[in-house]
């Protein structure tokens, strides 16, 4: 029983045991939760105010960016990054741009951080379009391009080039020197894809650019680029020529880098032609330009011309100079050992150098140790220098299998390279001659013409003579018979006019002295009959009659024009206008001074009808307050000045004017005197009409 109950106590005290430890475990797990939520409450708050305070920062951090005051530390390139999450949130892509260019040429260029930076910019592509600013579109697509470079995405490359052409092309004035980069790049990476014509035409397009642009630095980089490129595929004499510019303006520019690059290029195509008085010669003109190099490409240009020294110089066994720029050499590369590119140009010198003081297995350790990188570059030239310093290396020590198979990858790959470069060569001289067959065709078919002309020269020479002669004549019979066409049409056209304002005024004239004196007389005798009867209220009318009929005869015809004259009759009629009009006409005619006296008396009427039909304008379109007639003499005229104060018009404008008919009259008037006219009209600002009267001799 004891035992029963020793078990059943054993059995109670467990399960209170087990139901305490699922207590305790329940409380635990519900502290933990309520700990856990706790804490992300208060993240959720601390990211909320980071967020905040990112925003407020925002504006400050691009405007630094923009005016490269940025640092480049650690710490603040990871703000930045936090900087272009809450841009691209706020769908502010203007600042995500700025923020985005900046962080790609950082992971290019000093993180090589190249796939993730690629992603990022693949990403962003969507929303290019909704960028406003040109140059920094320009610089997305070139960061977007050399980050697929870097990948050896050399055709994607040269797809986001194309696009960037496209989008660029209407704004390539605003972003010239970025639009010229883009064929720089298009024609690297046309030359990695076996493209070299194209290559070709990339790099001579961005020469042009840059020259028209009068960008000198830049078009003598272009320059070296295609140099490089034409010697790579063993066009050496076209490398030479695409090199010449810059070694012409050498002393003409500031930035000696592109000069020392030039000589490094042509020392290294010197080394594969076996030239060895050229490669020494470019070696050491470059050496001689180090000390006046201050660009901040000069680090890495240095090292690259202090490869090439101690590789070259340690070829042909001058180890003193090969030693004395290794040790600068090595200098300078001391904070550059992450940089691949430089590191083969490195170790291929410090590897060469070690071979000619007989270190050769030191040599093989350090040729070793970057190989397989170099082999991952794909640059075919550094590969077959890698596989002959190895094979020669392993020959010295002994190791005849390694220095034969060395040997062997080397000879392969020379052919490979040999063979690749001829059939480029072939495909560059086969264009070029297509071209150049092309101008010798049109240059033969001047030729043919040249020759067939000279051939029948003299056969034809008395017809040529002869039909010369004939076409002498007829052109100059025709061309006066056209002069007296022309000089007797202008008199028939003048005879014209003359003959029909003659025939206006006759018929004027006769009208205007019947409605006076025949039918003026008949109602003043009327008038009379009127007034001895005593009918008074019948007189007014016959009053308005004559006074309408006077009034037409007046315009007819001047009243008594020939007597009173040109002067006279102008002021009458300026006076009558004045009375009769709500206009303030005014004239300063001084008849005293007889001004027409000098003016043919036939002309006269003529000039009354111009100023008449000048006035009558006036008082039709102009809608003036006031208008002005004025008569001065100069030298040679009499000028005639009729000025308005009315609304004006644009004279540009109105081209129908001149062929109104009131213009034509006017004009056609003016020529049967010999006399200019010329309308002067400004908007809001009234109208001049000028007579310009020759006087007689």
């Amino acid at each position: 029983m004891f035992i029963l109950l020793g078990g059943y106590l054993f059995s109670f005290t467990y399960k209170c045991k087990q139901r305490l430890k699922r207590t305790l475990c329940f409380l635990l797990v519900l502290s933990t939760i309520f700990c856990f939520a706790q804490e992300k409450v208060q993240q959720t708050a601390t990211d909320k105010d980071r967020f905040q305070t990112l925003q407020e920062n925002l504006e400050q951090v691009v405007s630094k960016i923009k005016s490269d005051s940025y640092t480049n530390s650690p710490a603040a390139i990871k703000s930045l990054r936090d900087f272009l999450i809450v841009s691209k949130k706020n769908k502010d892509w203007k600042s995500a741009i700025i923020i985005l260019n900046y962080l790609a040429n950082y992971d290019i260029y000093y993180e090589m951080n190249h796939k993730t930076i690629y992603d990022s910019l693949q990403l962003f592509e969507q929303n290019i379009s909704k960028i406003t600013d040109i140059q920094e579109v320009a610089k997305y697509y070139i960061a977007y391009a050399e980050a697929a470079t870097y990948l050896e995405k050399y055709e994607t490359s040269l797809q986001i080039i194309d696009k960037a052409l496209t989008v660029l092309e209407p704004k390539k004035d605003s972003v010239i020197e970025k639009y010229a980069y883009l064929y720089l790049k298009a024609g690297e990476n046309s030359s990695k894809v076996n493209n070299l014509i194209k290559s070709v035409t990339y790099f001579k397009r961005a020469s042009e650019i840059f020259l028209k642009q009068k960008d000198t630095i830049s078009f003598l980089w272009s320059q070296n680029g295609l140099s490089r490129l034409l010697g790579n595929n063993g066009l050496f004499d076209e490398a030479a020529e695409a090199r010449n510019p810059i070694f012409l303006w050498k002393n003409k520019i500031s930035e000696v880098e592109v000069v020392v690059m030039a000589h490094i290029t042509a020392a290294i195509e010197a080394t594969s032609q076996n030239a060895i008085d050229k490669e020494l010669y470019h070696t050491r003109q470059a050496l001689l330009l180090a000390d006046q190099m201050a660009s901040e490409s000069k680090q890495v240009i240095e090292i690259l011309m202090r490869a090439c020294a101690t590789y070259i110089f340690a070829r042909h066994n001058l180890l003193k100079e090969s030693d004395a720029h290794l040790k600068k050499l090595k200098g300078l590369m001391e904070h550059e050992q992450r940089n691949a590119f430089l590191n083969t140009y490195y170790t291929l010198a410090i590897g060469q150098n070690t071979y000619a003081h007989g270190n050769y297995k030191r040599s093989v350790a350090y040729l070793l140790d970057v190989f397989e990188t170099v082999k991952q570059a794909r640059e075919p030239e550094n590969i077959l220098a890698y596989e002959f310093l190895l094979a020669q290396n392993y020959e010295e020590i002994g190791n005849i299998n390694k220095s034969l198979s060395h040997f062997k990858n080397y000879m392969t790959l020379k052919d490979s390279i040999q063979k690749s470069t001829s059939r480029k060569r072939f495909a560059y001289v086969q264009n070029k001659f297509e071209l150049q067959k092309k101008d010798l065709e049109i240059a033969e078919q001047k030729q043919y013409i040249s020759l067939l002309g000279a051939k029948n020269k003299l056969k034809s020479q008395w017809i040529l003579i002869g039909g010369i002669s004939l076409i002498s004549i007829f052109l100059v019979i025709y061309l006066l018979r056209s002069r007296a066409f022309q000089k007797r049409n202008q008199k028939l056209q003048k005879e014209f006019y003359e003959n029909l304002f003659f025939s206006i005024e006759k018929e004027r004239k006769d009208i205007a002295s019947n409605l006076h004196d025949s039918i003026g007389q008949n109602l003043l005798v009327i008038k009379n009959k009127f007034l001895l009867k005593d009918q008074n209220e019948d007189v007014s009318v016959v009053d308005n009659t004559i006074k309408g009929i006077r009034d037409i005869s007046q315009n007819l015809h001047p009243y008594k024009f020939e007597k009173i004259g040109l002067l006279a009759s102008l002021k009458n009629t300026i006076k009558v206008l004045q009375q009769n009009t709500a206009i303030f006409f005014s004239e300063e005619i001084n008849e005293e001074e007889n001004l027409v006296s000098t003016i043919d008396i036939e002309k006269h009427l003529q000039i009354f009808r111009i100023i008449q039909e000048a006035l009558n304008n006036v008082i039709k379109h102009s809608e003036a307050k006031a208008c002005f007639l004025d008569i001065k003499a100069d030298v040679n005229y009499i000028n005639f000045f009729v000025k308005d104060n009315g609304k004006g018009f644009v004279v540009s404008k109105y081209k129908n004017l001149s062929n109104s008919l009131g213009m034509k009259t006017m004009r056609g008037r003016s020529a049967i005197i010999n006399a200019s006219l010329e309308i002067t009209s400004t908007l809001n600002n009234g109208t001049l009409v000028h007579l310009k009267v020759p006087k007689h001799e």
